[in-house]
């Protein structure tokens, strides 16, 4: 995804606020990814996948899971987002060479899209919870706001 030019949107739209405009792109990124089977990987997988890469996976069940995977995330009916748990492992690659194709893989794979923090979920489960039956009209639905995107 490329990224936006948000400064011309802003000096055309000076009546949005910075709350405002995040929180559109956020739904905006939930919706596109409503239509999209979730598949989350652990830190194994990643890895194994970037050894598909790499050519040093003879696990043909592995192989084939990826070629299927990269079908599904390209054609737009998967993506695989990334948890910062696995974020944290993945960045513990001590060659840069690996670590930059595992990179490559989640990139291809995640679309760039990642789960929010879980402090940030903990907190959106609470303020769901306390305020969707009081302001059902106004309570954006929770699984349209734990994304972050490229944007």
């Amino acid at each position: 995804m490329e990224n936006a030019d948000t400064f011309s949107y802003h000096r055309q739209h000076p009546n949005v606020s910075v709350d405002a405009y995040i929180k559109s792109q956020k739904v905006a990124l939930g919706e596109s990814l409503e239509v999209k089977k979730k598949i989350y990987l652990d830190t194994k997988y990643w890895l194994h996948f970037r050894d598909v890469v790499l050519g040093r996976m003879e696990n043909g069940a592995i192989v084939r899971s990826f070629e299927i995977l990269s079908e599904y995330c390209d054609a737009g009916l998967a993506v695989c987002p990334i948890s910062e748990d696995v974020f944290f492992e993945i960045t513990k690659q001590s060659d840069e060479n690996t670590l930059g194709i595992t990179i490559d893989v989640i990139d291809k794979l995640s679309g760039s899209v990642s789960l929010i923090s879980q402090t940030e979920r903990i907190e959106a489960e609470i303020i769901h919870f306390f305020f969707a039956d009081i302001h059902a009209t106004q309570t954006t639905f929770i699984h349209y706001t734990t994304w972050h995107g490229p944007n």
